[in-house]
């Protein structure tokens, strides 16, 4: 798994590639879908079709809302914080 920073994270997520950020990760599940963590925090769970089965938009931090916002911008999944 690749060590990404937050330039790197939006094109990973994307192309659901493993990764592990400073403060986020992402993981391709036993499922085949593709989960990404804010620290230990589910924020996105996507299927095998790109489809979003999961999007957690509660705040946490601007850390969390940095990843959120960048998931957003990559599912069309509303405005930005």
């Amino acid at each position: 798994m690749s060590y990404s920073t937050y330039n790197d994270i939006k094109n990973d997520i994307s192309n659901k590639i493993e990764f592990q950020g400073s403060s986020s990760r992402g993981v391709i599940l036993e499922s085949g879908n593709y989960a990404v963590y804010s620290y230990s925090t589910l924020m996105l769970e996507v299927n095998e079709n790109d489809e979003v089965v999961y999007f957690n938009d509660s705040y946490y931090s601007s850390t969390t809302s940095r990843l959120q916002n960048i998931i957003k911008s990559i599912y069309t999944l509303g405005g930005n914080r």
